[in-house]
């Protein structure tokens, strides 16, 4: 019994796990950026040109359901090669997180706690970048996982 409460309450559960990874240019801009998911679901974009704002180049992960009042904890790895900021976004029917953060030259891990304000059946974590000219983003073991 303990086990199937488990599995419908999703508590320790990544449910970012079968997410869609996608990549949103404004071309009209002039972005310009070729994605890549590995085997891992690292998700690797390289970036020619990123656009005139930070909303020009979104990395998306889509089909996320969240849950009111719940707590989740948000953490990836990225590594640039450069000094940006980035902008992380959790968004659906309304937006749920945002932080903006300034990129480190070394690979680093990025961690946060979220408290969903209603339930969202199809909300998405999204990582804007662009606007800074060209880098090669790499975002790796991202995960959401719901705490309580």
């Amino acid at each position: 019994m303990w086990c199937t409460w488990y599995r419908i309450q999703k508590i320790g559960l990544d449910i970012a796990a079968d997410a869609n990874y996608d990549l949103e240019t404004n071309k009209d801009s002039g972005a310009n950026a070729w994605p890549y998911v590995g085997y891992d679901k690292s998700f690797n974009i390289n970036v020619s040109d990123g656009g005139k704002t930070t909303e020009d180049i979104k990395a998306v992960l889509s089909g996320i359901e969240l849950k009111k009042d719940c707590e989740y904890s948000l953490e990836f790895d990225y590594s640039i090669g450069t000094e940006i900021d980035m902008t992380i976004k959790i968004e659906g029917n309304n937006e749920h997180y945002s932080k903006l953060i300034k990129t480190s030259k070394e690979k680093t891990h990025f961690a946060d706690k979220i408290t969903c304000n209603s339930d969202d059946a199809n909300a998405k974590i999204e990582f804007l970048f662009g606007g800074q000219g060209n880098c090669n983003l790499t975002l790796s073991n991202i995960k959401l996982v719901k705490l309580s």
